[in-house]
């Protein structure tokens, strides 16, 4: 095996090099390949369509709201835009798995408690957490863990006994999803309620998102009676509704960009009922916050292309063929005569 995979080779070679504009294609030869291949020229249907649709980002960017409606959205909750309650809390933490055995729980929890006798006879939290704690990264830091929130942690007994604390107290050992635990609270953060200026931007979006999502709802349900009601045209829903029929380029099938990228939509156009029948689409969910109705105003068939709309296509294709059976035969001749 070594052998064969270390083995090196020398060898030469040349190469038969196609030349196809020295193969001549006649018109019998274009015409065979036509013949015999004509469902290759088949073209795909494809439609144009007329559509009505709705965004609700359109109709949320053209609503403004004045002050009054500001501070009046405001004074109905302002503890909605209350900076949370910030603890500062430091810790020492024995680990233990959550299957540990009541023995295991015991021993940790002594552990701590003699801890927290220490730190009670005067000596340092700080110091101690550094000494013990199995807290690697608070550890160094005195096992500060900064300041947090009631959901910055999600450990529930911690959280519940640390926001049940006075500032500077120390608790008792607990038993945590993460072990036993000493913890101290070492200053508090109490909640402040934002001015409506500093809010006013939160107020707007809350507003918009709401007033835009009604708005929203009421349309649709609108576009979908009216289209509905006047199948055979978009017209009186857009006169109605006052927006504009808008008008596709040709459709294939799905694409990259435009209507056409949304499946719904290419489904729709080329159902039988909105492509034979000429009848608008039933209300199409795109995207979220966007809907339309559709209707195909043109339909070009799928059909089979003349000979002579594909001939120069199939000329370089039969000019591809002949040259590559040249260069089979002539390579044969090749071998022949080494």
């Amino acid at each position: 095996y070594a052998a064969l995979k270390q083995q090196k080779r020398d060898f030469v070679y040349f190469i038969i090099a196609a030349d196809t504009n020295s193969v001549e294609v006649t018109e019998a030869d274009i015409s065979e390949y036509y013949q015999a291949n004509k469902q290759s020229f088949k073209t795909l249907q494809r439609v144009k369509l007329e559509y009505l649709e709705i965004k609700q980002k359109d109709i949320g960017d053209a609503l403004t709201f004045s002050d009054d409606e500001i501070q009046a959205s405001y004074d109905d909750d302002p503890s909605r835009y209350q900076t949370p309650e910030l603890r500062k809390a430091s810790h020492i933490l024995l680990k233990l798995e959550d299957d540990a055995s009541e023995e295991q729980v015991a021993s940790a929890l002594s552990k701590l408690q003699i801890a927290a006798d220490r730190i009670k006879n005067g000596e340092d939290f700080a110091e101690l957490a550094n000494e013990i704690s199995e807290d690697s990264f608070s550890a160094k830091k005195g096992g500060s863990l900064g300041f947090i929130t009631r959901t910055d942690i999600d450990n529930p007994v911690f959280i519940q006994k640390l926001f049940s604390m006075s500032k500077g107290d120390m608790s008792v050992p607990l038993r945590t999803s993460l072990g036993v635990q000493l913890i101290k609270l070492e200053d508090v953060t109490e909640p402040k309620t934002k001015p409506p200026e500093q809010v006013r931007a939160q107020i707007e979006n809350e507003l918009r998102a709401d007033a835009s999502d009604k708005e929203y709802i009421e349309l649709i349900e609108k576009l979908s009676n009216l289209s509905y009601v006047s199948e055979d045209n978009l017209q009186v829903a857009a006169d109605e509704l006052n927006m504009k029929v808008q008008t596709s380029d040709w459709i294939v099938g799905a694409e990259l960009d435009g209507i056409a990228s949304y499946p719904s939509v290419v489904s729709a156009a080329f159902s039988d009922e909105v492509l034979t029948k000429g009848i608008n689409s039933s209300l199409l969910e795109v995207a979220d916050g966007h809907s339309m109705v559709i209707r195909v105003v043109e339909h070009e068939p799928s059909e089979i292309q003349s000979l002579e709309e594909v001939a120069d296509k199939i000329k370089i294709t039969v000019r591809s063929i002949k040259a590559r059976d040249q260069l089979v035969a002539q390579g044969a001749k090749a071998i022949e005569k080494l």
